[in-house]
């Protein structure tokens, strides 16, 4: 029987890596984009310099396991993870790949919460569980966990976390995939290097650029609200809700909750701003002042 599951704990110091494929662009006059390209996708920590300080590192700060802080639900490493293409070496891309770059939990426990979040849970054995990583032409669930296999602290995850997860997961890769077909990319770029590494960084942090942008924006909230009723409760058991939905765009997140309705002190639709330094900074330095030896991976 596997499920329910037992998966040990994600650290600050446990790192994911794995294998996929990212567009090259070869220097040139113009320059020449060749398409999924295999590509490893480089050892990152937990733990990722440049996602503690952007708030996407979420870490346990009142909970440790032997000193570390413990990976949360929604966590992602963050950006400049420095995946590369050996096929293509010179590759301009990474100019554009490497500052979008994201690894993300996909599923998270609801046996056991630290700081009011359920733990993120991610293993390479017996049940794989990958981490969500960037790729071309979508994102693909290809990061596997190396040690925390190590870890003694277990987390429970029950068939209909799993299913659930499983089906959110699925749905947002058919609309990527889905939109990607659409697109119809030249193998010469149009424009100079420069101004189209501007426009798909403006693309991934900020507003969308063009309809089909704006279209899968729009869709995958629309997802999002039709999958939200599909939830589980604290036994890990299916469990239906009133529709909800959230969408960030420019670090802005709206949420609309109709299971609030009627409750005092509730409210059902929400805005705020991403706080970049909140959680994240808080766990990392709480981590380095229980054990010195993890300053240099918490903090460059």
């Amino acid at each position: 029987m596997i499920f329910p599951l037992n998966v040990s704990v994600n650290v600050i110091i446990d790192f994911s890596t794995g294998y996929y494929r990212h567009d090259a662009i070869v220097p040139g006059t113009p320059p020449v984009k060749i398409p999924m390209v295999p590509s490893f996708e480089m050892i990152a920590t937990q733990a990722w310099g440049p996602g503690i300080p952007m708030g996407k590192n979420k870490f346990s700060s009142s909970v440790v396991y032997r000193g570390f802080p413990i990976a949360l639900d929604g966590h992602e490493c963050g950006p400049l993870i420095p995946d590369l293409t050996p096929p293509q070496p010179a590759n301009l891309n990474y100019a554009i790949m490497w500052p979008t770059s994201t690894r993300k939990m996909v599923l998270s426990s609801h046996s056991v919460e630290h700081d009011g979040q359920k733990v993120a849970c991610a293993q390479m054995l017996l049940l794989p569980i990958p981490m969500m990583t960037c790729g071309d032409p979508i994102d693909a669930p290809v990061a596997v966990i190396n040690l925390n296999m190590f870890n003694t602290e277990k987390v429970g995850v029950s068939l209909a976390e799993f299913l659930v997860a499983l089906a959110v997961l699925a749905v947002g890769m058919i609309i990527d995939a889905a939109f990607a077909s659409f697109s119809k990319d030249k193998s010469e770029l149009t424009s100079s290097f420069s101004e189209h590494m501007m426009k798909e960084l403006w693309k991934s942090w900020g507003t969308p650029l063009e309809a089909k942008d704006w279209a899968k924006w729009a869709v995958k909230v629309g997802a999002g609200i039709l999958l939200s009723p599909l939830s589980t409760n604290e036994q890990g058991e299916f469990e239906m809700k009133a529709p909800a939905a959230k969408g960030e765009l420019m670090g802005i997140t709206a949420e609309i909750d109709l299971d609030k309705a009627g409750k005092e002190g509730e409210d059902v639709f929400s805005v705020e701003a991403a706080k970049p330094l909140e959680a994240s900074w808080q766990a990392a330095q709480t981590a380095a002042e229980m054990n010195p030896m993890i300053t240099p991976i918490a903090f460059l």
